[in-house]
């Protein structure tokens, strides 16, 4: 969901003694169209109740999280999202916008609708058990992927399934894969035409009509299982090629997303890379982690960013 919200900033300032050192949390109240309100409120009341001293910010408009982020990073040693995966992706780019190497651990309270990220990292949805993760210091880092300068945590999409997530950002009420499959069915119902691309990998040159272009850094994406065995922490993006399909083709595929068997689908084409040269005959809609990129590219270049970001999981 987009990062939005029109609540004022409340601080409590983060202390260096604190057991988590400096600490901002982060929050998006309008995360799963505003359902994230008593998420944050148990999450504050959780870190209060542990003397956990931090400085809190709710987000105001669309890349609030990111400047906020940005901003943290040279004086903050824990920053914790409460959102969706949309908020953590803003953040974890404002880190990777922000000069020095100095970045902040990443603590995640889950409030959207899908939360993949979290998932993936098997962080508890319940506010009170995440928090309690939080609170045992435990960190992994894993890669980030990039997109023409943006970054991504989990996935990043091309063409058709870029389109799917615009329009499951539109549906309100319905969360994680049946949102997913219930937006795929509608871009289904008017197939756009696929793009002339050629894919330049570290080994290897695809040529060809694609409709969707799916690179994962972690194994989900809009709530479904679509790689499993993607690693975040291999130094390698995972990605699938779709040809151009009929509806009836693409309906009949969605038992394998289901299943986390896409990639098994003769029709499809799966590979590693660390690196991904993109080249299409004209502007594709493009998404990282669910968020809309704001400009249609006619070249894309993604490469990895191994161990880019620590993790409390």
């Amino acid at each position: 969901m987009p990062t939005t919200s029109c609540t004022t900033n409340t601080e409590s300032p983060g202390r260096s003694d604190s057991p988590l050192g400096r600490t901002v949390l982060i929050a998006n109240t309008r995360s799963r169209w505003g359902r994230s309100r008593r998420t944050i409120r148990d999450a504050v009341q959780c870190l209060r109740g542990r003397s956990i001293a931090f400085t809190f910010h709710t987000t105001r408009h669309p890349g609030h999280a990111r400047q906020t982020a940005a901003q943290a990073a040279s004086d903050t040693d824990t920053l914790i999202v409460c959102g969706g995966d949309g908020t953590v992706n803003e953040v974890i780019n404002g880190l990777c916008s922000a000069p020095g190497a100095r970045r902040p651990r990443i603590g995640i309270i889950p409030a959207g609708s899908s939360n993949d990220i979290a998932r993936t990292l098997g962080i508890p949805l319940s506010p009170k058990a995440a928090c309690e993760t939080i609170l045992a210091d435990r960190t992994r880092a894993i890669d980030l992927g990039c997109i023409n300068g943006r970054y991504f945590a989990m996935a990043s999409t091309v063409g058709l399934f870029a389109a799917v997530a615009a329009e499951s950002n539109k549906l309100r009420g319905l969360s994680g894969a049946v949102r997913y499959v219930a937006a795929a069915l509608k871009v289904m119902a008017v197939m756009p035409d696929p793009w002339r691309m050629t894919l330049t990998t570290d080994t290897a040159t695809y040529e060809g009509d694609f409709g969707v272009v799916l690179v994962n850094n972690m194994p989900r994406y809009g709530g479904l299982p679509f790689q499993p065995a993607a690693d975040p922490a291999d130094g390698l993006l995972d990605v699938l090629l779709v040809p151009p399909v009929t509806r009836r083709q693409a309906v009949a595929m969605i038992p394998r997303v289901l299943r986390g068997r896409l990639a098994d689908h003769p029709m499809v084409t799966a590979f590693r890379t660390a690196t991904l040269t993109i080249q299409l005959d004209r502007p594709a809609p493009a998404n990282n982690d669910g968020e809309c990129l704001p400009q249609l590219p006619t070249e894309i270049h993604y490469t990895t960013k191994p161990a880019a970001i620590a993790m409390l999981c």
